[in-house]
């Protein structure tokens, strides 16, 4: 066990920090309905407008359907409908909702699959603009990129790129998710292929883009005329870098030119069982300065066998389901770390890299586990692996019942700090919470990957409560609870032991936490909104609960 060098100043500070932010999400959000009330504008007017714009067919304030559009597809805590919904088909069209938001003053959240967490929720009412019927898709081959609208799907675009020998970097989400919508939201390198050169994935996937500004104007950083897409060189400053993760305050992405990739001669899958975390990070690390696979995958054993209980084998919690204060112990013949490498190139070439990452196991003590073997054992990981990386498709989440996932946290680590946010992730922050709440956990688990040649791992840590109660009120409470007894207690340790922290899908309680913790660039985002966005038009519920100077409070 490592020996934990916790700052206690610095841990006591950031958590003060997360309660101030903290403070400021639960006054804003008892606020809701009066900020909400403080919008007004004449409803019936902009929703004939919008009529005469789009036809009665893709506008409505049917109370019901707006409804179901006030949570995201994850069932966010807070639900608030939006007062109108608008489906626009193409960019002309956005580009004159905009306008008339902007004429009457009326609030316009953009979504396009509806998963960004808490961004896509219209709190303060207004205009949903919804995204998912524009569907542009166009693989150019000469180029090797695709250019798509916000409502082409991951599924979509897999499907596509395959039938000219493409494929496209996949990450932990459904096949229904949006690809601009999530490459926007939650950039930055933390998808598939995330070690490989020129294959990060986040914001090096896109080229170029069409943004619709808060005014309504077009902004296009790339011709729209294929194959003149590149952007990165004398245009002044990286304006690209605007429209990552602002959640659509600052303008409307409504078409991408994305890298896409040729598929190899051969593509070859190895899976590996590793008996602790240091073990995986050694032998990892070696791999990834190397450039020796095109894809680094590692899974902690308990959710490796959580995955079990996600698809459709069982709908009940098997004995080796786990208990929380046992997660550094995996039940007999389960290695404590799942790896999946992928390989692609040509044959001769996989040939010889597989023999030498089959040898820097066995100096690491890392099992190679034939896939044979890991299809009788685990048949669940064999077929997330098979989907995910041999046929390069999005895997799908299946129905599954005595389990609530209930609360990820997920950041980029420094390499020299990831042992130790191993180590107090599972044997402080989950021992602790089990002994707080006995009974509460009853799986958890990490995914994990080298990024950049190994200069950085992301991690995603998920705990996952049991369904003790048939009580939707008691089970929500309960989930509020663990989720700020992380926020609260634990995440300023994880910070100070190096954790990078900040927000990848900004809902307006995340962004006040993240303002607290880094004020700076958040005061520099509202004074940037301020500037574009005069009438505050633009998905205005995202930075609500943040001050103007978040130093100050």
């Amino acid at each position: 066990m490592l020996v934990l060098h916790i700052d206690e100043r610095k841990v006591e500070a950031l958590r003060e920090k997360y309660l101030k932010g903290l403070s400021w999400a639960i006054e804003t959000a008892n606020r809701i309905p009066e900020l909400r009330a403080q919008r007004k504008y004449p409803k019936e007017k902009v929703y004939r407008e919008l009529v005469d714009l789009l036809g009665e067919d893709r506008v409505t304030m049917n109370k019901a359907i707006c409804a179901v559009h006030g949570t995201n597809t994850l069932g966010w805590k807070y639900h608030s409908p939006p007062d109108i919904i608008a489906i626009p088909l193409n960019t002309e069209e956005v580009q004159e909702i905009v306008r008339i938001a902007n004429k009457y003053k009326v609030p316009i959240t953009p979504s396009a699959s509806g998963q960004s967490f808490g961004s896509v929720i219209p709190h303060l009412g207004g205009i949903l603009l919804d995204m998912q019927h524009m569907k542009y898709l166009k693989i150019i081959p000469e180029e090797d990129i695709a250019v798509i609208e916000p409502g082409v799907s991951y599924a979509e675009l897999c499907l596509e790129c395959h039938k000219y020998g493409y494929t496209f970097p996949l990450g932990t989400f459904p096949p229904f998710t949006s690809v601009i919508g999530n490459i926007f939201f939650a950039s930055g390198g933390i998808h598939r292929r995330s070690i490989h050169g020129g294959k990060p994935g986040g914001l090096t996937e896109v080229l170029g883009i069409q943004v619709v500004l808060p005014d309504g104007e077009l902004l296009v950083l790339g011709s729209d005329d294929p194959p003149y897409w590149w952007t990165h060189s004398y245009i002044g400053p990286y304006w690209q870098g605007l429209f990552y993760q602002s959640a659509g305050t600052l303008g409307i992405v409504t078409k991408a030119a994305i890298r896409i990739w040729k598929r190899c001669e051969e593509e070859r899958l190895l899976v590996y069982g590793s008996p602790s975390f240091k073990n995986t990070f050694n032998f990892c690390q070696t791999l990834a300065r190397n450039w020796l696979a095109q894809d680094i995958f590692v899974l902690h054993w308990g959710w490796a066998i959580y995955k079990k209980h996600r698809v459709r084998y069982t709908n009940e919690l098997a004995e080796d389901a786990i208990k929380a204060r046992h997660m550094r112990d995996p039940p007999p013949g389960v290695p404590y770390n799942f790896i999946s490498i992928m390989l692609e190139g040509f044959k001769e070439d996989v040939d010889t890299r597989e023999k030498v990452i089959d040898r820097i196991a066995a100096q690491n003590g890392i099992r190679r586990i034939p896939l044979e073997e890991l299809k009788a054992k685990w048949p669940w990981l064999y077929e997330h692996f098979e989907v995910w990386y041999l046929k390069n498709l999005p895997v799908r989440l299946e129905p599954y019942g005595g389990i609530t996932g209930s609360f990820a946290i997920m950041s980029h680590v420094p390499t020299h700090k990831v042992l130790e946010i191993e180590e107090y992730e599972v044997d402080h922050m989950l021992q602790k919470i089990e002994d707080k709440h006995p009974g509460w956990i009853c799986a958890t688990g990490y995914l994990a990957w080298p990024v950049d040649g190994g200069r950085l791992w992301f991690f995603r840590t998920v705990e996952f409560l049991n369904d003790f109660s048939d009580d939707p009120a008691l089970m929500t409470a309960i989930k509020e609870e663990a989720s700020t007894e992380i926020m609260a207690t634990h995440m300023p340790v994880l910070r100070a032991l190096g954790w990078m922290g900040g927000v990848a899908y900004p809902g307006f309680d995340m962004a006040a936490i993240a303002a607290a913790d880094y004020p700076g660039p958040y005061k520099l985002w509202k004074k940037i909104k301020k500037a574009l966005d005069p009438n505050d038009v633009m998905n205005p519920s995202v930075l609500m609960a943040v001050p103007d100077n978040p130093e100050e409070g």
